[in-house]
């Protein structure tokens, strides 16, 4: 299946070009996962200057995970480890560190299951 601007709609994590290809691919597999059907999943971005997309699980208010991915300077998919320490390469308030660059990032699994494992992660932000 084609998306806009002749797109492909991805079914694996190792086949996506774009970050907002894998948290769309995430956010399908959640829908049909019998689990979350009352659930809200949503996927956001590419937002920021990090250009970082986001999966976001919401049964009614309550928030059930997420996951923020993006690409790393080598075109690799990396999530943002919330729980991690945060670096301090970019001075509080500067642009870097509004935009998120100051948040330890980890490589993202290519396994979808594992990914997904990443999403529902209780200690997550």
């Amino acid at each position: 299946m084609n998306l806009a601007y002749g797109r492909k709609l991805r079914r694996s994590i190792a086949r996506c070009e774009f970050a907002d290809e894998v948290t769309d691919l995430l956010a399908r597999k959640i829908r049909k996962d019998p689990r979350y059907a009352d659930c809200k999943v949503e996927s956001y971005g590419p937002m920021g200057l990090g250009a970082e997309c986001h999966v976001i699980v919401k049964r009614g208010d309550e928030y059930i995970g997420s996951l923020t991915v993006k690409s790393d300077v080598s075109d690799n998919f990396v999530y943002v480890d919330y729980n991690a320490k945060r670096n301090s390469i970019y001075p509080k308030g500067s642009l870097g560190d509004i935009n998120g660059f100051n948040n330890v990032t980890r490589p993202l699994p290519t396994d979808i299951d594992e990914a997904l494992k990443l999403v529902f992660y209780k200690g997550g932000c």
